[in-house]
């Protein structure tokens, strides 16, 4: 799969870690609404998406910046991420 990259997602509000396959193509800003709309989904118990929602390194702490393409992150297969 050459067109996506394999994430490791930590949710804080359910303290699990969720394996999403993201494509390339996305800009951060679109991953991330895709993101929120799967775990919200998931986990609409303990998560709900707010227009703040970002998603983290989860190995640094800094936060994705949205105008970048996933393909423009440097990202590998199981690149752990934070979404907060």
């Amino acid at each position: 799969m050459t067109n996506k990259t394999l994430f490791l997602v930590f949710l804080p509000a359910t303290a699990k870690t969720y394996d999403l396959w993201i494509p390339n193509e996305l800009t951060v800003y679109e991953a991330t609404s895709l993101v929120c709309k799967i775990l919200g989904e998931q986990e609409s118990r303990y998560f709900i998406p707010k227009n703040t929602t970002a998603l983290y390194d989860r190995l640094s702490g800094e936060e994705l910046d949205i105008n970048l393409f996933i393909r423009d992150l440097g990202c590998v297969n199981g690149t752990q991420l934070v979404l907060i």
